[in-house]
């Protein structure tokens, strides 16, 4: 059976996430797996992804050797993330605020939204309420940077 890797590769990204206060040491590890189509429409990055978490991130590392994958790209980022709501009648209405330090490349502020879908309508409406949180931050739309993190670490 051939194995078939999406496009993007496979992510294992181990995680620690706080206890709500910011306190790491008592926070709980996880390993997460993700796959996903990146695209890049109009600027905004637009992402369809999958993910899930193992057990043990050693051992699916294991698996996903024993398969003929290797690792090519490597990154380290800590980062701190807000919820926006604008008003939002729920979290998932809210656009997700994180600040992200990337070992060698420094911090960046990373906008999310998850939507449902993304059709034309629904994409447009979630870059101009990307594009206000940024005019309302200060931030000037120049600035956006449409490369992925691996790009600019060159790998």
């Amino acid at each position: 059976m051939a194995v078939t890797v999406p496009a993007s590769g496979v992510r294992v990204r181990k995680e620690v996430v706080g206890d709500g206060r910011g306190d790491i040491e008592n926070g709980v590890q996880t390993t997460r797996i993700t796959y996903k189509t990146k695209e890049v429409r109009d600027n905004i990055e637009i992402n369809h992804e999958r993910e899930f978490t193992v057990s043990d991130g050693a051992v699916f590392e294991e698996l996903l050797t024993a398969l003929g994958l290797i690792p090519i790209k490597h990154k380290r980022k800590t980062g701190w993330a807000w919820v926006y709501d604008n008003d939002a009648l729920t979290t998932e209405d809210g656009i997700t605020v994180e600040l992200a330090l990337l070992e060698q490349l420094g911090y960046f502020i990373e906008l999310e939204i998850l939507a449902n879908n993304d059709a034309p309508d629904t994409v447009a409406a979630a870059r101009e309420r990307l594009l206000s949180l940024l005019d309302l931050l200060g931030i000037a739309r120049n600035r956006i940077e449409s490369r992925y993190y691996t790009e600019l670490l060159g790998q």
